[in-house]
């Protein structure tokens, strides 16, 4: 009833435009209001209360008599002792604009929100320009909540006395409406509020009137709500709006307050996409736009400058994260002072949150660093933090959040373990200030939890993991924090059980970690940022997953949860090719129209993608022409909505799901595949047989911490290869001799028993070649030359099969399922005996060439100056076998991954060809990749389980089988290699047996010297 009475409140004038107040109408809906208020719980009834209060002002001037006594008594006084005449009615929509605009800055007063904050996240309102500030004096109290409410109400009626759009600051008014909305206590959980809110906004910043002199800052308006939604509700539609409504706005020239307003807007919206994504493009872009703030407010609008620079200064924090790049952490603590010595006297609160912000920036700078001067300067500015009251902000929790950081990084500096019980209390105090159903709850909730799981690791003391378990489970199931934080989350959830000896709740968690697994490196991500999460984030998992698993005795599914949880990136992009096998089957009409799609999606992403360019400074660009960001989400996430589709047909319910055992099981059926697991607290090694059965084969001896010793060991005898090679050997076989005690001797003698294909060595029955044999390693054991270990009897692995390599089981089968390519193959040969300017020569190199082409004739052949980047990428999808003799080298994620040096590696205007290069192709011809050059079968330690490496990208890319080492192989030796691979190959043999042989050659030449012979492996089936 008081919405449809509240409609007669203005009246148009029939004559002519205009307004005139319908009295009456208005006393009806304040008393509504003001009783409401008597039967409503407290909060409820100021809100209410706030309404009737503005609507009684405007009849305060002439109609006394009909506002309560409550009301008036809040009018200032005049000196003779009568009350101010409010002059709301009589001053029309400027009035009641002016005077809400006052209740709100009240309202932010007694709240205590600065009108411009340096924190990102409480940016509301500085969008508005300076006329919309108001110009009415403080009003005489109230309460925060009521203030809010009054406002909401005049400033209602201004935007109703304004209409049409047209009119004079109807717009303005429309803006500021949105804004107030936004003030109201849980906006964004109550729909009315977000639709009211979000049709102003969206009027007034996309259908402004002509000549609307303030649409830019409109805009950064909208964008700001749109990231706030995103920030309330955790739906990340909402930010890539944002970012595309911005920046469509950001080349147009204004006044210097609106294009700080836009330029800060934008970059918080890419800040926070980054935060849910992990995109380190939007992270750059949003240092480079708040810099371009930062520099108009210095030189054009100096009250902007310290929220500027504390913007800039949390997004420079969150790259020194991402990146360690300590320049950045550096320059953020520089800005951040910077902006304390801007900041006016008048604004305490800014001031507070930005020696807030410098304190947290020194706690990364510490953490990353271990450098206790940086710890000490931490905690010396978050001591000058003095939180106001009430605090909107949530400053007084982050504060409390913060100290808990600080307390745990000093235990970790000092081992004293006081500082986890003063951490423990700062994040429980924490978790108490926090603000209802805040977005911060599950951070803190994680945090707390990180504290009581160190104090176990610590002490031992198993009533830690009991407390460390329900702040996992709470921070793994929190709707607000993204997929790859909560990720962890469920990962400390399922150790903590374990530790306990819950199995089966532990195997619970795990289970909820892989189903977020997908949304944490989600395919639409660009490469290097799902690595950047498969590193940081999922660390282990599926190897204690599958280690919980046999503890309960499910063998079938530990296997399933290695295929599930390993491989994703290879899996990924086998996944983007499946619509082009879905199209080969019978399949119904219906669903043919779905794949068609898929396959036009993929088509797009592909032709807009291409390789990206890697200078000599180790920083990947875009390709020409590449699709933004937006569009890619786009496509990818157009791709999620058809695979979801496909799968509701029938028959299709499992598509492009991980496999199941039943599905994974006939890999053994050309011989054995032994899976080998290694966690924590067990090593297992599980052996899928010809007839589709799982033996587990347990390696009592064997555990992540001597697997990791060994590849230490083999770390330490690489480097000594470059000082004095002859002392390298006895490492190399003290490796060689544990492989074979600690893991090949009991798989070996369980095949004898169980497998009917293995033929132990050259005499067996059926035949002179050893049986096949396949590997699929996890973690650093992957890194390890099992195929080359020496057993106690003094022979090697290879004396008695033929041992081939696989990332994965799915690999394996996916790389069966593709027929061989016929001979005469299409050979692409590249050979650089040395980089461009005679650098890092490879004497041997040309010997080499000669050698191969003596075999197999070219069909193109790139040597030298010819052999460039861009060449080499063009040729790889055209040929069925690649071959490659030169330089290669290990690189992070971030920089394209190991690499290929071809001759302009070092070239400003191209770089080496990485793994990221190399994994993008498709190569539908791919047969055969043999790497005549260092470490192409290694790749980076914290992605062991994501085959990070030369050989891995090019079986991403489409080839069947690829030959390649696992650490510097001499380039003496390497002619030999490669001569006795391609007399294999040419006598119609498979290129494992050509590895296998190549091996045999040297290790005959060289039994004592398993570092010339020992390298070499095949991957593929």
């Amino acid at each position: 009833m008081v919405a449809d009475v509240a409609a007669g409140i203005l009246r148009s004038r029939p004559e002519e435009p205009g307004w005139v107040l319908d009295l009456p109408s208005i006393h009806l809906v304040a008393c509504a209001h003001w009783l409401r208020g008597e039967y409503l719980k407290p909060e409820a009834a100021l809100a209410e209360q706030g309404a009737a209060v503005a609507y009684f002002l405007l009849l305060a001037d002439d109609h006394p008599g009909a506002v309560p006594e409550e009301v008036l008594a809040g009018l200032p006084l005049l000196e003779g002792g009568g009350r101010s005449p409010v002059r709301l009615a009589e001053g029309g929509p400027e009035a009641w604009a002016d005077h809400a605009m006052g209740l709100l800055a009240d309202a932010n007063a007694a709240l205590g929100v600065a009108p411009s904050s340096p924190d990102p996240t409480e940016r509301h309102g500085n969008s508005l320009p300076p006329e919309a500030a108001g110009t009415a004096g403080p009003s005489d109290g109230g309460s925060p909540v009521d203030l809010v409410h009054g406002a909401v109400a005049l400033l209602r009626l201004a935007v109703d006395a304004t209409s049409p759009p047209t009119r004079p600051r109807h717009t303005l008014y429309r803006v500021a409406l949105a804004q107030a909305l936004r003030l109201i206590e849980g906006w964004s959980a109550r729909p009315a509020l977000v639709e009211e809110a979000e049709r102003r906004l969206r009027e007034a910043a996309l259908n402004p009137p002509p000549g609307e002199p303030h649409r830019i800052a409109y805009l950064a308006t909208l964008v700001d709500f749109l990231t706030d939604l995103a920030d309330h509700t955790a739906e990340v539609k909402y930010l890539y709006e944002a970012v595309r409504t911005g920046s469509a706005g950001l080349a147009e020239d204004t006044e210097p307050f609106q294009s700080i307003a836009l330029l800060s807007a934008v970059a918080r919206a890419l800040h926070s996409r980054f935060s849910a994504t992990d995109a380190l493009a939007d992270l750059e872009r949003s240092v480079e736009l708040e810099r371009e703030a930062v520099v108009l407010a210095r030189d054009h609008q100096p009250s902007m400058y310290e929220s500027t620079l504390g913007s800039l200064a949390v997004s420079l924090n969150d790259l020194y994260v991402r990146t360690e790049d300590e320049r950045y952490g550096t320059e953020a603590a520089d800005a951040l002072r910077a902006a304390i010595d801007a900041v006016g006297p008048d604004r305490a609160a800014a001031a507070m949150e930005s020696r807030f912000l410098l304190a947290a920036t020194l706690a990364t700078l510490a953490r990353l660093t271990e450098r206790a001067d940086y710890l000490d300067e931490a905690f010396e500015a978050l001591r000058a933090v003095r939180p106001g009251r009430p605090d909107r902000t949530g400053l007084r929790a982050r504060t409390y959040g913060l100290t808990g950081e600080l307390h745990r990084l000093r235990y970790k500096a000092t081992r004293d373990q006081r500082e986890l019980s003063r951490s423990d209390r700062a994040y429980r105090r924490a978790l108490q200030h926090l603000p209802e159903n805040s977005p911060d709850l599950g951070t803190y909730l994680a945090a707390r939890a990180v504290t009581w799981f160190t104090r176990w690791e610590a002490t031992g003391n198993l009533k830690f993991l009991t407390r460390a378990a329900p702040l996992y489970e709470q921070a793994m199931n929190s709707t607000f924090l993204p997929a790859g934080h909560r990720l962890p989350a469920a990962y400390g959830y399922a150790r903590s059980h374990a530790l306990l000896g819950d199995a089966q709740e532990a195997l619970s968690g795990y289970r909820t970690a892989m189903e977020l697994l997908p949304l944490a490196a989600w395919h639409g991500l660009q490469r290097d940022d799902r690595a950047h999460v498969l590193a940081t984030s999922v660390f282990q998992l599926a190897r204690e997953a599958a280690a919980t698993a046999l503890d309960l005795g499910e063998q079938q599914l530990a296997v399933e949860l290695l295929e599930e949880g390993r491989g994703v990136l290879m899996r990924q992009s086998h996944d983007e090719r499946a619509g082009t096998a879905l199209l080969a089957r019978a399949v119904p009409a219906p669903l043919r129209e779905k794949v068609r799609e898929l396959n036009a999606v993929r088509e797009q992403l592909d032709f807009r993608s291409g390789a990206p360019t890697t200078g000599p400074d180790r920083t990947v660009a875009a390709p020409a022409g590449a699709l933004d960001a937006d569009d890619r989400q786009r496509l990818n996430r157009r791709w999620d909505a058809l695979v979801d589709e496909i799968r509701q047909v029938e028959g299709f319910a499992d598509f492009l799901r991980p496999p199941s055992w039943q599905q994974l099981a006939p890999a053994g059926e050309q011989g054995p595949v032994i899976v080998v697991n290694i966690a924590e607290s067990r090593g297992d090694a599980l052996i899928i047989t010809s007839g589709g059965e799982l033996e587990l084969v347990e390696l009592p001896d064997v555990t992540r911490a001597t697997v990791n010793r060994q590849a230490r060991l083999l770390d330490r005898a690489q480097d000594m290869l470059e000082e004095d090679p002859p002392e390298a050997h006895p490492v190399f076989l003290e490796v060689l001799h544990w492989l074979g005690g600690r893991i090949a001797l009991p798989v070996l003698e369980r095949l004898r028993r169980v497998e009917p294909l293995f033929r132990d060595g050259p005499d067996g029955s059926g035949g002179s070649t050893p049986a096949r044999i396949w590997w699929c390693l996890t973690g650093q054991l992957s890194f390890l030359p099992l195929h080359a270990a020496l057993l106690p009897d003094g022979t090697c692995v290879a004396d008695h099969c033929v041992s081939s390599y696989t990332p994965t089981i799915r690999a394996l089968l996916a790389a069966r399922a593709r027929p061989a390519t016929e001979l005469p193959p299409r050979l692409l040969l590249v050979g650089i005996p040395h980089l461009s300017g005679g650098k890092r020569p490879l004497p041997h190199a040309g010997e080499e060439v000669a050698r191969l082409t003596r075999r197999v004739t070219p069909t193109v052949s790139l040597a030298g100056p010819r052999a460039t980047r861009r060449r080499i990428l063009d040729q790889l999808p055209t040929c069925s076998w690649f071959h490659f003799a030169g330089h290669a080298e290990q690189r992070p994620p971030s920089q394209g991954g190991a690499a290929l040096h071809c001759w302009d590696a070092e070239d400003p205007d191209s770089g080496p060809l990485t793994a990221a290069d190399i994994a993008g192709l498709r190569c539908e011809e791919a047969e055969l990749a043999v790497l005549s050059a260092c470490e192409t079968a290694l790749g980076d330690p914290d992605l062991a389980d994501e085959a990070a490496h030369v050989a891995g990208a090019l079986q991403t890319a489409g080839f069947r089988h690829v030959i390649a080492t696992l650490w510097p192989v001499s380039d003496t030796r390497a002619p030999q290699a490669t001569d006795r691979v391609y007399e294999v190959l040419t006598s119609g043999d498979s290129p494992a047996n050509a590895a296998h042989e190549a091996l045999v050659l040297l290790r005959t030449a060289r039994p004592d010297a398993p570092v010339l012979w020992a390298p070499y492996v095949h991957v593929g089936p």
